[in-house]
């Protein structure tokens, strides 16, 4: 496989049917993000609220596996239908894609028929295989692959913080994202494989992987060649609106409301065609991969090239865009006239603001009490001898230089200890917790 000659040939397919592919992009998308994100959010938390589990979190994931054992089966029954879904999604895409690549009309009975048809290859142990994928390849992999139900997947910022923090775990992310972008790269071609093909997952499996033998650079400058048209595209379209809005702003300060509504629904209309033209030429990219190991059957019917239904196509595609367009804009207006918004509260994070000194310290405390925050959090930790400090810390070496941990030391001994941080210092802060008594 060339790089350039395949993305070249297919950014050529693209704009020939632009039409078609807008119309099934983006009414995926709609029917995702409107209809069953809504619902699937719905049933969590009526799962959650029936079995009064306020959340879910690494804080309380053991209470609810011991006390809540029908809760995550329940919750698990809900994970399958995400994965489902997501499955379904990218195999209507994929049978549209394939319709629209051989001139065949979109016909949304037609395309829902091989989906639900595709279900009957789903195995146990495809499911397995295809669970993997999906939670652990495709957050990691959005280069390959998008879905608005996976993007939900992310790791919490807690867990960011903490191996930020350590540099041997630092290294290890890297090591393992690096690793799981080239699986998914080499399994490039297993998603239409295992969708649209009709050999046994094993089968599958390995010739998806045998398939990008030899051509992981290849295969990867061309997931990146379609990265850079899209960022270009994307730049284009958002500078020529910016520069649009600042002359009006400029010019004619009396309309500029209603053009910087108009110019943010434009915006956003162009961001969705940017994803419509990044999804279909990544997936295109994995069905060439496909059809390379022989792994998808030969498609039936001819080539054949209907103008009038691509009028249809495209025309559809305006109409989508202008109601979508028109729903945006009120949106927009809401937004920007500021008519739902309140006034946001200002919390200084760990006492400090702009690094105006060290976090939790008493200096730092001051500072920025000035600045009059409607709120100000702070960190404590237990020491040695039951008492308390401001500290935010695991460990005492960032700070202050002690390898050691606040309850390995007495409120004495770390009271003494100086830290620093943005070229401030100070000392360790005690925290006097006291109760008074309550009057019935």
């Amino acid at each position: 496989m060339q790089p350039w000659k395949f993305v070249r040939t297919n950014i050529g397919a693209y704009f020939k049917r632009w039409g078609s592919y807008i119309v099934l992009t983006s009414g995926t998308s709609l029917f995702i993000s409107l209809i069953m994100i809504p619902i699937f959010n719905a049933m969590t938390q009526f799962v959650l609220k029936n079995s009064q589990v306020d959340y879910v979190s690494y804080t309380n994931l053991l209470n609810i596996l011991t006390q809540h054992p029908f809760t995550v089966l329940l919750l698990f029954l809900i994970l399958v239908l995400i994965l489902l879904t997501v499955y379904s999604q990218f195999a209507f895409l994929l049978f549209g894609i394939e319709h629209i690549r051989h001139g065949q009309p979109l016909r949304l009975g037609k395309l829902l028929q091989q989906t639900f048809r595709s279900w009957g290859r789903l195995r146990p142990k495809m499911i397995g295989i295809l669970m993997g994928y999906f939670i652990i390849i495709l957050p990691f992999g959005h280069f390959v692959f998008n879905s608005q139900l996976l993007s939900k997947v992310t790791i919490p910022d807690f867990i960011n913080e903490y191996i930020d923090e350590h540099l041997p775990l630092l290294i290890l992310l890297i090591v393992l994202s690096v690793l799981i972008i080239w699986v998914a790269v080499r399994l490039l071609a297993f998603i239409p494989a295992i969708i649209m093909g009709n050999k046994s997952p094993n089968t599958t499996l390995k010739a998806s992987w045998n398939a990008s033998r030899g051509q992981f650079w290849r295969i990867l400058w061309a997931n990146a060649l379609i990265a850079i048209v899209g960022g270009a595209l994307t730049v284009v379209g958002m500078v020529s609106i910016y520069l649009i809005q600042k002359y009006i702003d400029t010019s004619f300060p009396h309309v500029a409301l209603g053009f910087a509504i108009g110019n943010l629904t434009l915006l956003q209309i162009y961001q969705e065609f940017v994803l419509s033209f990044n999804t279909v030429m990544v997936l295109r990219l994995a069905i060439k991969l496909a059809e390379q190991a022989d792994l998808l059957p030969q498609y039936d019917t001819p080539l054949v090239s209907d103008r009038k239904h691509k009028i249809i196509m495209r025309l559809a595609a305006v109409v989508l865009m202008i109601l979508g367009g028109s729903v945006v804009s009120i949106v927009n207006f809401v937004y920007l006239e500021g008519l739902v918004t309140s006034n946001p509260l200002t919390i200084s994070h760990r006492g400090v603001d702009d690094g105006n000194g060290v976090q939790n310290t008493i200096p730092a405390l001051e500072k920025t009490s000035k600045e009059k925050p409607d709120y100000v959090e702070m960190d404590i930790h237990e020491t040695k001898d039951n008492q308390f400090v401001v500290m935010h810390d695991e460990n005492l070496e960032a700070l202050a230089g002690v390898n050691k941990r606040p309850h390995d030391l007495t409120l004495k001994q770390l009271t003494k200890l100086t830290v620093k941080e943005n070229g401030h210092q100070a000392k360790i802060a005690s925290l006097m917790i006291t109760s008074k008594p309550h009057r019935a």
